[in-house]
Parts: structure tokens; sequence; C-alpha cells
């Protein structure tokens, strides 16, 4: 039960409640897996790299063929820079099957800072292939692609993830900021009409255009 409140405050993103709930099912229950692993992945995100350890270590301990702790060890293995052991580790583990996409997510990451940017955007392709519907996948698919100022690469993927999450403004200003930055002035424009007609009582929408219209040095259109 502990467990499964932690998961809840989870979702809401509520993580220091989630600590306290994983923290006392495994008081009760220091077998309970799940709860161990959650802990583990709480202690990775707050760099507390030594904490995260014991617990992959733990969750090996019990079940060397336990993939989720094996990811949790390559975590670790990036926030302590061994960049080499975490690639080993993450590609062993997507080549036997384990298409999580958090194993996509660290190993491209890995690559990324060795600046090796063909085999980020490889890694991240696989991903989303083994992963279609993975919108935080595309979503870093497409930073990469606008970092790299390859503005057709990037407004494709932004209009996959659109086609996934149709009803987020998000996502559509998103797609405008891409048009924008690319010198395509018209559609950018039909974007942010688009999304304007599509919820016109939305008032937090129309203060965002209005916000990305600003910054786009566009005040008149703004003000309208």
């Amino acid at each position: 039960a502990y467990h499964m409140l932690g998961m809840v405050e989870m979702k809401e993103k509520n993580f220091r409640q989630a600590f306290g709930f994983f923290s006392k099912a495994v008081e009760l229950d220091p077998a309970l897996v799940e709860a161990q692993l959650e802990l583990g992945k709480l202690f990775l995100a707050g760099k507390a790299l030594d904490r995260a350890r014991e617990k992959s270590a733990l969750l090996l301990a019990a079940d060397p063929a336990n993939k989720e702790a094996r990811l949790l060890e390559a975590g670790v293995l990036l926030g302590e820079d061994r960049d080499d052991a975490a690639r080993t580790l993450l590609t062993t583990l997507i080549e036997g099957g384990f298409q999580h996409p958090d194993a996509y997510f660290m190993l491209a990451s890995a690559y990324d800072r060795q600046k090796n940017l063909a085999q980020v955007e490889k890694v991240l392709q696989a991903g989303i292939a083994a992963n279609p519907d993975s919108v935080p996948l595309h979503l870093v698919l497409v930073r990469l692609y606008a970092r790299e100022k390859q503005f057709d690469k990037a407004i494709a993927e932004t209009e996959a993830v659109i086609a996934l999450e149709p009803d987020k403004p998000a996502h559509q200003l998103m797609l405008a900021r891409l048009f924008h930055d690319a010198g395509r002035t018209d559609a950018m424009h039909d974007v942010l009409r688009n999304l304007l007609t599509n919820s016109p009582e939305d008032e937090t929408t129309r203060i965002q255009v209005a916000g990305f219209l600003m910054r786009a040095g566009n005040s008149e259109k703004a003000e309208q």
C-alpha cells in the first residue's frame, strides 16, 4: 500500500512525499523490489550516487537479471562520468531486448558528451522505432536537430509529437518557434492562428501566443 501511494505521488511529481512512502514500504518489507527500485531512481535524480549504487547492488544481488536495476547502475556510471562503462552496459541491455526509453536516453547522453552527434541521432531514432509513442524521445530529437539548425528534421519530429499529443499548445508553440528560426514566417503565423482558432476562449494560450510574438519582435500582432 505504501509503495502504491508512492507511485501516486510520483505521477503527481510530489517527489518528497513519494520518497517518504517508498522508504516506509521498504522499512516494512525490504524485499519489495519495486519500492527499492523507485528509491534508487530518486537517489539518482538527486545525485546521491552512493545511495543509488547501494540500491542497484541490493537489487542485483537478489536478481542479477533485473534489467531495471542494470539501468539504474548505468545511470550511476554516467553520474560518475564513467561514460565508456555506461555505454557498454546500455548497449548490452538494448541488444538484449531491453527497450525502455530511458536506456536510449542514457546512451544518447553518453554519446552526446563525446560530441558524437551522428551516434546520438542514431540512438534516438532507434529508441523511437522501439517506442514510437514516446513523446520525450521525440522531443529530445527535436532539441538535437534544432541545436544543429537542422530545421526541416526538427519540424518533422515536432509534427510527429503534435500527432501524438494534439491538445497540448506547448507543442504548437514549439513548432511556431522552429518555423521562426528557419525563417518561415508565414508558416509560423499559420500555426499561431490555428492555435488561437482552436482555443478561442483559452486565456492562457492567448497570453502565450502574445508573449511568443513579443519575443519574435512583432509587438503589433502581440497587441492584437
